[in-house]
């Protein structure tokens, strides 16, 4: 996971005693797509 993050990748992290509330899953998954959408928005440091 870290490398990923080294590389400029945004990790989300479910684990799977949480997948059993379904809502809150989804839930944090529209955040954390929402916040991917916003930075993709952003125009890039060249």
């Amino acid at each position: 996971m870290d490398q990923l993050q080294v590389l400029g990748w945004e990790v989300l992290v479910l684990w799977e005693c949480e997948i059993r509330a379904l809502r809150g899953v989804q839930e944090r998954i529209v955040a954390f797509m929402n916040q991917d959408a916003h930075a993709l928005s952003r125009p890039l440091d060249v």
